[in-house]
């Protein structure tokens, strides 16, 4: 359980140019692990825990290339429908 409401819940990624690292600050427990994944555990600091010892905010520091900004690809109804029969002959085939 989150000590914080999911409404407080943030993550805030903070680039410092001069030395090409992210600083990454998140008490949003989906951010966490993959914070903890990426990083490792012992890249990051756990700023607060719970009776279990599971972190519930935490801080660490990023590589410039371990942080990336992606546009979201946007489909066509035809390429949708193309992706569906792809599928479709796969499963087809196991």
């Amino acid at each position: 359980m989150s000590l914080y409401s999911t409404k407080e819940q943030e993550t805030v990624l903070t680039y410092d140019n001069e030395t090409k690292e992210w600083s990454a600050y998140s008490c949003v427990p989906k951010h966490i692990r993959k914070l903890l994944e990426i990083a490792g555990e012992e890249n990051v600091t756990v700023i607060e825990s719970d009776n279990d010892d599971k972190p519930l905010a935490v801080k660490c520091t990023l590589e410039e290339k371990q942080v990336s900004m992606r546009k979201l690809r946007q489909y066509s109804e035809d390429q949708k429908r193309r992706m569906a029969e792809r599928m479709r002959a796969v499963r087809e085939n196991i």
